[in-house]
């Protein structure tokens, strides 16, 4: 993964005696034999997996009852992983192995089980099956829903929260029956004789990702057709399935998605796959897949702007399952409009931030639309298009969670106005009852020393360090380091709250521009490139943020009279704003780096150190 594999993961947690920890899966491996005479499945799955960086007892999910149970080889009793309640129903639980486990060790799960009917929440349009027929067919639907806990992967087998991506081969056999089945997947199939698949998923799909449908041959009608993309010049196989009998047109449904895979390849950014899969299932409303789709009629256009958001740029957790659904849904009603925020509505709360919620608020998709409406008035509604698109190209195949999203869209659109609809109608905050008192502070450390204390501390120019500063990690340290040129790097500053209130939700946005030959001279605008947000802040409570800027995004520099580049952060929370051009508590800037003139970007190395400091 060319980020961390547990960069959205959750935070080690207590669940009863056991410490919780995350894990990411490096494979999984699962087998099923349908027996249509004995009218069974029997199933196997193998998970390698790594712990991330802290110890403790794994966590995954799986909603099948379990028969035996392997780690590492030696043979455990089942209870040693057994579902665990984290939430407020019956249906929000995980699994646990009820052994300790060093971070970064790696280690093999094999589990056994007759696959049955998932003890998952039950309910949609189109819920999960796995049914024996008269005709000594079978009928096996994942039946996946955002909407209820538990029907992603894990509901048929070993899987992860959505943070993680993973390889998954799956192999399936129907024996008993001589009638042939026609298996429809998203996957890489192999097969070499009747009732036998292999299917590859890739190392990129989530446990939201796969499609799976199996049904007899003539329970199905089924359509192909080619399309190249006239942005991108892809060439796309699209394969249409239906009931046998089903109204459905299947060449019909054929070249609208060949037109709506045109207009958002345009729109959006390149359809990264050669292959689309629609299953006009006979339900309401529809799921959406990787490149892929079960849908009706209806909701077609926004199921194909699911492989986009959704299952192109992912939800990091179903806590973050909003936001997709919410701007497919603004982006697929006509007409297409924008409507100012009303600040005088309730709040709303689309991200509960929990962790462990497994589903997507049903208010993701009135709501959540109504928040993008609001988002395309603030920006313009080609502006908002072209915030996704950027999103998309800069974050396809990666996790995206509401804080993230709301950093991108406030950075690179300069409209610190979203920090205030962020807060009412994403996070669902009240307003604050009286005005908050925050400011840029300085790290609590000892005079001259780099461990923490009262007085400040000294940077290398032997100046009192105030925000912000810049390191090479966002590790939240108190000293200015060399940063290679060409490299990215984290300005860091201190946030206190320094009145009575407490401070739910700010964002700190990054500014840079090359400096003139003084700190006050001239200089191009500063542009917005990065922002990191904030939570619970208490009163009396100091915390250092880091926002990542890019390599790309340092600016240029002159070689005459240059001085460095200039960083400047800015404090914003609901009602609080710094006027424009202040430089008070709510604002800051410093330059921070000299720049070499053979150096195009502007930083070489040792210049942070060598970098005026004022007071």
């Amino acid at each position: 993964m060319g980020r961390s594999a547990f960069q959205n993961a959750p935070p080690p947690m207590r669940v009863g005696a056991l410490r919780a920890v995350p894990v990411h899966i490096r494979q999984l491996t699962a087998s099923v034999c349908f027996d249509t005479a004995a009218r069974s499945a029997a199933a196997e799955a193998e998970l390698l997996y790594e712990i991330g960086p802290h110890s403790g007892h794994p966590l995954f999910d799986l909603r099948q009852e379990v028969q035996r149970v392997w780690l590492d080889g030696l043979e455990l009793e089942v209870a040693s992983i057994a579902a665990r309640a984290v939430g407020e129903d019956g249906y929000s639980t995980v699994r646990l192995i009820d052994r300790f486990q060093q971070r970064g060790s790696v280690h093999r799960l094999r589990v056994r089980y007759a696959l049955g009917q998932p003890s998952s929440q039950p309910g949609g349009a189109y819920p999960p099956v796995l049914r024996w027929l008269a005709d000594g067919t079978v009928r096996w639907s994942l039946g996946m829903a955002d909407l209820l806990a538990g029907r992603h992967l894990e509901a048929w087998f070993p899987s992860n929260l959505p943070f993680d991506r993973f390889p998954f081969a799956l192999a399936l056999r129907i024996t008993g029956t001589a009638a042939a089945h026609s298996l429809i997947t998203n996957g890489r199939v192999r097969t070499s004789e009747a009732n036998w698949w292999a299917i590859g998923f890739p190392e990129w799909f989530t446990c939201m990702s796969a499609l799976v449908e199996l049904r007899a041959r003539t329970a199905l009608e089924s359509a192909h057709r080619s399309v190249v993309l006239p942005a991108s010049g892809r060439s796309v196989d699209i394969d249409l399935w239906k009931p046998a009998g089903a109204p459905e047109d299947l060449l019909g449904g054929g070249r609208r998605i060949a037109e709506l895979l045109g207009v958002l390849d345009r729109r959006f950014g390149d359809f990264d796959g050669d292959r689309y899969t629609c299953f006009f299932h006979g339900a309401e409303g529809g799921m959406e897949y990787a490149h892929a789709t079960t849908t009706s009629e209806g909701a077609l256009e926004h199921e194909v702007l699911h492989s986009w958001f959704a299952r192109g740029v992912t939800p990091a957790s179903d806590a973050d399952g909003w936001w997709d659904e919410a701007f497919t849904t603004y982006r697929s009603t006509s007409p297409l409009r924008a409507e100012p925020f009303d600040f005088t509505e309730p709040p709303l709360q689309l991200c509960s931030r929990r962790p462990m919620d497994r589903r997507t608020p049903p208010a993701a998709y009135p709501g959540g639309s109504r928040f993008f409406r609001g988002v395309a008035d603030a920006t313009g509604v080609g502006r908002l298009d072209g915030l996704m698109r950027a999103l998309y190209l800069t974050r396809n195949r990666t996790a995206v969670s509401t804080p993230e999203l709301e950093e991108f869209l406030v950075a690179r659109s300069g409209c610190v106005e979203l920090v205030d609809a962020f807060h009412r109608f994403v996070y669902g905050f009240e307003d604050p009852g009286r005005p908050l008192e925050l400011r840029f502070g300085r790290p609590p450390l000892a005079e001259g020393a780099d461990t923490p204390g009262a007085a400040g501390m000294l940077n290398p120019a032997g100046a009192l360090l105030t925000a912000p500063w810049v390191r090479r990690r966002p590790d939240g340290g108190w000293a200015h380091q060399e940063v290679p040129s060409h490299s990215a790097a984290w300005v860091h500053a201190c946030i206190t709250n320094a009145g009575s209130v407490p401070c739910p939700h700010f964002v700190v946005v990054v500014a840079i521009r090359s400096a003139g030959p003084t700190p006050s001279g001239p200089g191009p605008v500063a542009s917005r490139v990065a922002a990191v947000a904030g939570f619970d802040l208490r009163p009396g409570e100091s915390r250092i943020v880091a926002a990542r800027v890019a390599a790309g995004q340092w600016p240029s520099v002159g070689t005459e009279g240059h001085r460095g580049v200039r960083v400047a952060v800015s404090l914003h929370a609901r009602n609080l704003h710094p006027p424009a051009g202040d430089s008070g508590p709510l604002a800051a800037h410093r330059i921070v780096a000299g720049a070499r003139p053979r150096d195009a970007v502007g930083i070489g190395p040792g210049e942070w150190s060598r970098a005026d400091l004022p007071a």
